[in-house]
């Protein structure tokens, strides 16, 4: 009779391996994973920080602009504007009335108030969705109320007294200021002898009330109740972004 050897499985193919060599191989395969994910992680919020930084200095480089830009209207340039409509008001309702080159000369002076304030880099970053690398909710709540709430509303009185002057001021001065009397700013015996054309008192008057008129639009409703909130907010923000990202 034949005998059979029968070989076991387990010998053909070797020892099985325990439950514990593929526990390891899986907690390496995890830890290499996490790892990767947290180094991933750790370099996109570093590269974040570095736009936001360098988003609060291009702010702050605007603020600075606008606050100069500010302070240059407020202090040197309207000023100058309401000495210069006093001046032509006393002209107009003195007796003895005032010459014509009085007059030329004093409307000259009250020229239309300019405006200049920079709003790039806000609306590039709420544009771009950038606006939320500003983590701190105070900030970003004061440069919306600057940007969005107080400059929209300088922006549109501005732009209604700029109308104004263009619609009254400056056809008036087409009208009755001779223009060749000003060409060669040399010639200072024209200059003195410059006459208004067709000047009556009703052309007095005309020009009376479209001066104060436009000044009570200037200093009212531009400086006093647009200009200078939008300034407070600027001195506001300005230390707030220098403190928050240790800037110069």
């Amino acid at each position: 009779m034949e005998v059979h050897a029968h070989t076991h499985p387990s010998t053909s193919s070797g020892h099985r391996k325990k439950w514990t060599h593929y526990f390891w191989e899986f907690l390496m395969l995890f830890l290499a994973v996490f790892s990767g994910f947290l180094a991933e992680n750790f370099r996109e919020h570093q590269v974040e920080h570095q736009r936001e930084k360098r988003f609060a200095k291009q702010l702050l480089a605007d603020l600075r602009t606008d606050s100069v830009s500010f302070s240059l209207l407020l202090n040197k340039t309207v000023p100058q504007f309401e000495k210069n409509t006093r001046k032509l008001n006393d002209l107009l309702t003195r007796n003895p009335p005032a010459t014509d080159n009085e007059i030329i000369g004093t409307i000259f002076n009250i020229k239309r108030v300019g405006l200049q304030f920079y709003n790039t880099t806000f609306l590039q970053m709420k544009t771009s969705g950038t606006l939320r690398y500003i983590r701190n909710d105070s900030l970003t709540k004061l440069l919306s109320i600057y940007y969005d709430g107080l400059c929209s509303r300088v922006l549109y009185s501005w732009e209604e007294s700029r109308d104004f002057y263009n619609k009254y001021l400056q056809p008036f001065h087409l009208k009755h200021i001779r223009s060749q009397d000003f060409l060669d700013q040399s010639d200072s015996v024209r200059i003195q002898n410059s006459k208004m054309i067709d000047r009556t008192q009703i052309t007095d008057q005309e020009i009376l009330n479209y001066i104060n008129s436009y000044n009570i639009q200037v200093t009212g409703s531009l400086i006093e109740n647009k200009c200078k909130p939008a300034y407070e907010v600027i001195i506001r923000l300005i230390p707030l972004l220098k403190k928050e990202y240790h800037l110069n």
